[in-house]
């Protein structure tokens, strides 16, 4: 699959002002932009404000359209997400009470290591996911911008919305409720589904 990218000619179809202030404009330009084919040469990038009706979140839920960057605490996850987190942590990990009393036990070399690690300012903060399971984030150290910022974003905008494509066009409309999502990333699903045989369903 190839799809053009947006690598040059960058310019405002119309300005923000003159839109508020000629605000019956705004259709005409959203129903050219919607109307665009697919595989134009020319394409657009809108910034929208969005509403979703109430009798929609709950169909929604598992792969919401318009995300919020928050941080996930374990009593939001689906139940399915959380037996996943508490088989994670229990069967793969020893159990340990804490993780910074245990620095004695190692040499000290490995806790200067340890020290150094979180003292650095990519450091962003740790997260326990589970009894004895901590993730740690960090941001990134250098970031090196030689390629123009929209062709990243319409590369991320192209795969989400295949994405959204495969999970609402195709998971939902052939399961419903029998499937539930688990996890996501760009371009991978994680996801639970009741059928009498999945690889048949896939076969067809």
């Amino acid at each position: 699959m190839s799809q053009y990218l947006p690598i040059g000619n960058y310019k405002w179809e119309v300005s923000r002002k003159y839109l508020e202030d000629n605000p019956n404009e705004q259709k005409k330009y959203l129903k050219k932009i919607l109307n665009t084919k697919a595989d134009a040469k020319k394409g657009y990038f809108l910034k929208i404000n969005t509403h979703f009706p109430l009798k929609t979140h709950n169909y929604l839920s598992d792969l919401p359209p318009a995300v919020e960057n928050i941080a996930v605490s374990k009593d939001m996850l689906y139940s399915y997400t959380t037996e996943l987190v508490d088989n994670l942590d229990s069967k793969c990990f020893s159990a340990t009470e804490k993780l910074v009393p245990h620095l004695a036990m190692n040499n000290e070399q490995d806790e200067k290591k340890f020290i150094n690690q979180i003292r650095k300012p990519s450091f962003k903060y740790a997260r326990q996911l589970g009894n004895t399971l901590v993730g740690g984030t960090y941001r990134k150290a250098s970031v090196t911008l030689n390629k123009p910022i929209i062709v990243r974003a319409s590369v991320l905008g192209l795969s989400k919305l295949l994405m959204y494509h495969f999970w609402y066009g195709y998971v939902k409309e052939r399961y419903g409720d029998n499937a539930q999502l688990g996890y996501k990333d760009t371009d991978l699903y994680l996801f639970q589904a009741k059928t009498e045989d999945i690889y048949k369903d896939m076969a067809e």
